[in-house]
């Protein structure tokens, strides 16, 4: 979504054919995510440890036609359905009675919808309405919770986001919408915060192990750099921060907030200059 392909294949010193397989197999594996086969599979395999409700619900996923949608009202409904399931799944994977052996089928079935979520997110590009946003984040972060509940932080931001962000959304909260916005957006800026440790932390314990196992193979270092990156791209962290990134302006407006944001303190006045560039190189 965010890398378009800007110029002409040329491979003149290449196999060809080998290419196309390989190309070939991986459409393969885009067809499984988009059209929810990953989660058929998986479905069929657990279905004797499932309860026939949560059964029901996982194979109407199955059967809602993939991950594409022709409005953003039939992609939040897609959505919506898919953290139901989600739910009652997270909630059986945290009982304490749930056998060890039933927790692999568990964790595979809600990678597959977690997959599935975030290939919504990412799809929902025109999305600006705060109302759904706010319940976008909301599920992610309840999902995120239920895979993480000793994480003290996170249950108090889900908590305060239960509480606040229904009315700040509406713009219903305080005096009206500059106090709505105002506070939604602090909410947003302290999942923000969450996000980005969470993301550091992940890049600290597998970065270095993504430098070592590349080194070996030989893996181009450009790879190797944006490996992690690149595992994140598929989780609820990186829905997350797309979610967040449509929010920011809609509640900067709202707030009559500038579009910029000072992150550094200082104690005398300074003078620069803007300059705009058309990317960021990385």
């Amino acid at each position: 979504y965010s890398r378009p392909i800007t110029t002409e294949p040329n491979c003149p010193n290449c196999d060809r054919g080998r290419l196309i397989g390989d190309l070939e197999r991986y459409l393969g594996i885009l067809r499984s995510v988009h059209d929810a086969l990953d989660l058929q599979l998986a479905l069929d395999h657990a279905r004797p440890i499932l309860p026939g409700d949560l059964q029901s619900k996982l194979q109407g996923i199955c059967d809602m036609g993939g991950t594409g949608f022709a409005n953003t009202d039939e992609g939040h409904g897609k959505f919506m359905r898919v953290f139901e399931a989600r739910e009652h799944m997270l909630a059986l994977l945290n009982k304490k009675d749930t056998q060890p052996n039933v927790i692999k089928d568990l964790l595979i079935l809600d990678f597959t919808l977690e997959t599935q979520q975030s290939v919504l997110v990412q799809g929902m590009v025109s999305e600006t309405r705060l109302v759904q946003l706010s319940d976008q984040l909301k599920c992610l972060l309840t999902s995120l919770v239920a895979h993480m509940p000793t994480e003290d932080e996170l249950q108090a931001i889900l908590a305060d986001w239960t509480l606040l962000a229904p009315p700040c959304a509406q713009q219903k909260w305080g005096d009206g919408p500059t106090e709505s916005a105002l506070m939604l957006k602090a909410m947003c800026d302290r999942v923000s915060r969450v996000v980005g440790e969470l993301s550091d932390t992940y890049q600290t314990l597998m970065g270095p192990k993504a430098a070592f196992l590349g080194a070996q193979i030989e893996a181009p270092k450009r790879n190797i750099d944006v490996f992690v990156d690149e595992v994140l791209r598929g989780t609820s962290l990186m829905a997350m921060g797309l979610v967040l990134q449509r929010m920011e302006p809609v509640l900067r407006t709202l707030a009559k907030l500038p579009p910029w944001q000072m992150i550094s303190t200082i104690d005398k006045p300074i003078q620069g200059e803007f300059k705009l560039i058309d990317k960021m190189l990385h």
